[in-house]
């Protein structure tokens, strides 16, 4: 694999560190409610890492995502994001939305499932399972606000996600080049954690 491409999806979701990052060194003072800037960044940073359900997604979608041209890849993650800033905002704002938890474990199980299988590669799909998956992960996130700063906050959860995402898509392409079957056991694995997340039994 081409340097630049490890740079392009190792290195750019880095990139999303350079708002936060003004975040983070805003003097100490408290923001409203009592939390600093840097501190609701954090807490954005965090979040797509503290739960099973979400890191496991944006891993899977990062994974399948691999078998597409680099571009492509490029525009899913943005899909991504995109959707997420959205479903994040209903949440911050109140909506209430039915079975959020259970369709953010069916996408588990779904990434899953796509990873396993090793089908041909579709731009409109990519899109759109990442546009709707990442609507109900977004809004589990703006529900979790609490008392953060919201641009803080969405600013360090877009570069969590991004991390994760462009994280799993480096690891496929990385794997694929050996043996694109190697990724089937990773998928089989990720769909079934998604069963048990969906179940209750983990």
């Amino acid at each position: 694999m081409k340097l630049d491409r490890v740079v392009g999806l190792a290195g750019g979701a880095c990139l999303m560190a350079a708002p936060g990052l003004v975040f983070a060194h805003v003097s100490g003072t408290s923001h409203e409610h009592g939390m600093s800037l840097g501190a609701a960044w954090g807490h954005g940073v965090l979040h797509p890492f503290s739960g099973l359900d979400h890191l496991l997604a944006m891993l899977a979608l990062g994974v399948w995502i691999s078998a597409a041209a680099f571009r492509e890849r490029l525009a899913v993650i943005g899909a991504f994001l995109g959707s997420m800033v959205v479903g994040a905002g209903l949440g911050v704002a109140g909506l209430s939305l039915p079975a959020v938890e259970v369709v953010i474990a069916l996408s588990v199980v779904a990434l899953g499932l796509l990873v396993l299988a090793q089908r041909g590669w579709h731009l409109a799909a990519g899109l759109g399972a990442a546009a709707f998956f990442a609507f109900f992960h977004g809004f589990a996130h703006g529900t979790e606000i609490g008392a953060a700063s919201a641009p803080a906050y969405f600013t360090g959860f877009l570069m969590g996600s991004a991390m994760l995402v462009s994280g799993g898509a480096l690891m496929g392409v990385l794997v694929r080049e050996r043996s694109a079957w190697a990724l089937r056991p990773v998928g089989a694995a990720m769909a079934c954690a998604g069963v048990g997340l969906l179940v209750g039994l983990i």
